[in-house]
């Protein structure tokens, strides 16, 4: 399940796509929807500490136009990965010496990788 942070994170990035900032939404608030919201309340959203009530979740993802959750479900399954420098070059170094992977992978005790072919969705 998606925590207010997640929804936030990904209402976030989900305006910032579409090109709009928070004054804008705001006002689509306003004028289209008849409906009032502070700038705080929207950032307060975004930042994940104020949970949004589902008919205004509803006109978000129609200001968005999100017509449809499961963007929203697989973005938050996916864990964004963040490598150092050195990582990368070892990496990169790795994958120049594909005479040596074995090697460090029994060093490393790590599994062989499975055949492209045995590759699950998961794994993508």
């Amino acid at each position: 399940m998606l925590s207010a942070y997640d929804i936030g994170t990904l209402l976030r990035q989900y305006r910032l796509e579409k090109g709009l900032n928070i004054p804008e939404v705001k006002q689509i608030f306003t004028d289209k929807y008849h409906t009032r919201v502070s700038e705080k309340t929207i950032y307060n959203w975004e930042s994940g500490q104020y949970n949004i009530s589902m008919q205004k979740f509803v006109i978000l993802c129609e200001i968005y136009e999100l017509r449809s959750m499961v963007p929203i479900q697989k973005q938050s399954q996916k864990k964004i990965l963040t490598i150092s420098p050195p990582e990368k070059a070892l990496i990169e170094a790795y994958r120049a010496h594909p005479e040596v992977q074995s090697t460090i992978r029994k060093i490393l005790d790590l599994p062989d990788p499975k055949p492209k072919d045995e590759v699950s969705e998961e794994d993508k």
